[in-house]
């Protein structure tokens, strides 16, 4: 194969896109601030404002703690296959158009408007998400047909304000959780369904 073939060859084929941002290629960085403030700072993030802030200025913070802030999360049945989508807008609108890939397990999730696991969904979907989210802040949540610990109940609605809930909520030794337990639980609730 001569020069020619060689170059034209290359000039064919497909050209490969550069990622904007390869996890773990943040260079050194050389605060103002002492390291135990910034570890601080790295390890307690606020809220998802601020944290959007720090990474958006700053990679260092992503590549040491990789928080991604969603809008919400999707749980959808397509084609017999639980698929796990968010809004590809800055908040939630119930497009669910885009596909969360749980490839990379080093990153967590910071869910900010809405978590909504659908009856279509398989009973431990939710359960199967809670090792993969780092706060969950939203506060309109729908549990349907998922089986949870009362502690996994306590991380997801933390601040939830509208809640559809049917019932699956057991304690450790698989004891149902009573009702009234549940809504005491929930101080900022205003509605369940």
């Amino acid at each position: 194969m001569d020069i020619t073939e060689q170059i034209a060859t290359l000039s064919n084929s497909v050209p490969q896109l550069t990622p904007v941002f390869v996890h773990g290629s943040s260079k050194r960085q050389n605060f103002a601030l002492p390291k135990f403030t910034m570890d601080y700072i790295l390890k307690n993030p606020k809220s998802h404002e601020l944290w959007k802030k720090l990474i958006q200025t700053c990679k260092w913070f992503f590549d040491k703690n990789p928080i991604v802030v969603l809008p919400c999360l999707h749980c959808t049945d397509d084609d017999d296959d639980v698929v796990i989508t968010t809004c590809s807008g800055g908040y939630c609108d119930d497009l669910c158009d885009r596909p969360v890939n749980f490839i990379f397990k080093q990153f967590m999730l910071w869910i900010t408007h809405q978590f909504d696991m659908k009856k279509e969904c398989s009973i431990d979907a939710a359960k199967f998400l809670i090792p993969y989210i780092y706060k969950c802040d939203a506060t309109a949540i729908r549990l349907v047909k998922q089986v949870l610990t009362f502690e996994e109940f306590l991380f997801l609605t933390d601040k939830v304000v509208h809640l559809i809930y049917a019932p699956g909520l057991q304690t450790g030794d698989n004891i149902p959780v009573p009702f009234e337990k549940i809504v005491e639980s929930l101080p900022n609730i205003k509605n369940i369904f």
